[in-house]
């Protein structure tokens, strides 16, 4: 089965992604500071889930990653 994938959510996913990879953290990096998996990541950064304030619960935030989460929540609130 062919996974949904929406358009916005994969200009956010394929945003996310440039940043996290511009300062170099890993998808693994940031499930271990929220309560998502790798997988989970990955498929934001393919546009199948949407990134939302609920999803995100940061464990042992850093400065880097509490940045991608604040661009992830920025961005969701304003397609809302």
């Amino acid at each position: 089965m062919a996974e949904k994938i929406d358009a916005e959510a994969l200009r956010f996913g394929q945003m996310l992604q440039r940043y996290r990879e511009s300062v170099k953290i890993t998808q693994q990096e940031i499930a271990d500071a929220t309560k998502l998996t790798k997988n989970y990541i990955n498929s934001i950064e393919r546009g199948v889930h949407k990134c939302n304030a609920q999803i995100f619960k940061i464990k042992r935030p850093t400065e880097q990653i509490s940045l991608l989460i604040g661009l992830c929540l920025f961005f969701s609130a304003l397609a809302e």
